[in-house]
């Protein structure tokens, strides 16, 4: 290379790393930008500085080939500087690295339990364990919910202990529902606050939650007919429906030391434990307190510009591993939402939600039937999300709140759409009322539909 050559060489070299730079930046900026804004337009901000200099100096060539060595070398180290902090495994990182989080090869981003808190049980699907259980979900890179909990006598998530004989001047409402209404990751679920609202005046009802997160009409007619039926006292019983919940199997779930097994069963398996875990999907869903008390902190703490926490491996690793996994989510929530939300473009017939729901309809009349001729109170509340709930903003109504409708009249039992709750509602009641991609309903969504449930859909005891 003769010495003419030199400075173009080294002008090349300039660009190639004002390049990296812009890549690094990028990245960066993209990883952090729904935490931390501020940083996306700081990563702009010099990105811009980097280009217009270089530009400056290769155009106008005020600056010799020597020069550039020094200058080049520099940002040669700083490249390598924000590669090794991105990219490799620091010692005291490393057990964190070694936890290969659920999120990397689940299809559904699993949350995260710092202690195994489920057991399996062939009528109910599992009972929460009577031990409080911090759990964590992460989503893109945010926590999506983060919640203390633990099962009560029964093993169900509720703020009190159940009784079989309730007192002869209470009115008791068991409430069949799914994850909407178990709602470990809420603070506490609906029905408690229903029925705060409905003691308001006096203390005659006892609200009774036996709702089992991915649940649906099998394991409401087991608990029903296996469980309530045979122990309890109760004047009535709510099936709160949401989307496909009339279409599940029978959901099971089993924690053991470090892994959540979990699945759909047949009929013919529930009351083989061997033989039904055989076939559970399994998850490393158990962390130890301190991976939970860790990952916590990272998505918990504000970014140090001091210490540039914000590069190390441990940050990043669990940043790109979410960022990978949310990218896969959209086109399964939309499936969900064409399916089971949207409404139907054509008046929905009883013929076709016989057809849609088959032989999963007999269970239900079962339940509706043995209650409606041992005069209990029956109601079904449709559970609103969130696509519906917008829906629901322009006046339209969800095709399952429509299908729910018309079981209920086809019955003669009585029923309330949550999606009504939201007609005349303000619109951005349904952004601050779900969790975003995980579809449940936060706390404030909660409280909303149990306080709107009417007054008059009960009557007075």
């Amino acid at each position: 290379m003769s010495k003419a050559q030199v400075p173009v060489a080294l002008n090349w070299l300039f660009i190639a790393i004002i390049s990296s730079m812009m890549v690094l930046l990028l990245l960066n900026a993209i990883m952090l930008f729904q935490v931390q804004s501020s940083f996306f337009f700081s990563s702009v901000f010099l990105l811009s500085v980097f280009t217009l200099s270089g530009m400056f100096i290769i155009l106008k060539k005020k600056m010799t080939g020597i020069l550039l060595i020094p200058i080049s070398m520099s940002m040669v180290m700083m490249v390598a500087e924000l590669g090794l902090r991105c990219f490799l495994i620091s010692s005291s990182e490393r057990d964190l690295a070694k936890f290969k989080p659920p999120f990397w090869d689940n299809p559904i981003q699993l949350p995260l339990f710092n202690a195994p808190v489920a057991k399996f049980d062939s009528v109910t699907g599992y009972k929460w364990l009577q031990q409080e259980t911090n759990v964590i979900k992460i989503s893109g890179n945010k926590i999506e919910y983060i919640n203390s909990f633990k099962g009560n006598n029964k093993g169900y998530h509720a703020g009190k202990d159940y009784f079989f004989q309730k007192p002869s001047d209470t009115y008791r409402i068991m409430v069949l529902g799914d994850s909407f209404t178990d709602a470990y990751f809420l603070a506490s679920p609906w029905t408690e606050r229903w029925e705060n609202q409905l003691n308001q005046e006096n203390d005659r009802f006892e609200v009774y939650n036996f709702g089992i997160n991915g649940g649906g009409i099998v394991n409401w007619h087991r608990i029903f007919f296996r469980e309530i039926v045979p122990h309890y006292t109760f004047d009535a019983v709510v099936l709160a429906v949401f989307g496909n919940d009339l279409q599940r199997d029978f959901f099971f779930m089993h924690h053991e030391a470090n892994q959540a097994l979990l699945g759909y069963a047949d009929a013919s398996q529930l009351d083989q434990f061997d033989s039904i875990l055989q076939h559970a999907e399994r998850y490393n869903s158990i962390i130890t307190d301190t991976q939970w008390s860790r990952i916590k902190e990272i998505y918990e703490r504000p970014i140090n510009w001091k210490t540039a926490d914000f590069l190390s491996l441990e940050w990043v690793y669990n940043k790109v591993a979410l960022l990978m996994k949310s990218a896969q989510e959209p086109a399964g929530l939309k499936r969900v939402v064409e399916e089971y939300i949207l409404p139907d473009k054509q008046s929905v017939h009883l013929a076709s939600i016989e057809q849609k729901y088959e032989d999963k309809l007999i269970l239900l009349s079962e339940i509706i039937q043995y209650s409606k001729v041992n005069d209990k109170d029956v109601f079904i509340l449709c559970i609103p999300e969130m696509a519906g709930a917008r829906i629901s903003l322009s006046g339209m109504k969800p095709q399952i709140a429509a299908e729910l409708e018309m079981l209920a009249k086809k019955h003669e039992v009585h029923f309330w759409s949550g999606y009504s709750a939201y007609s005349k509602a303000d619109t951005s009641l349904p952004n601050r009322h779900f969790m975003v991609p995980d579809g449940h309903w936060n706390q404030k969504g909660a409280d909303f539909f149990a306080d709107a449930i009417p007054d008059t859909l009960l009557s007075k005891p």
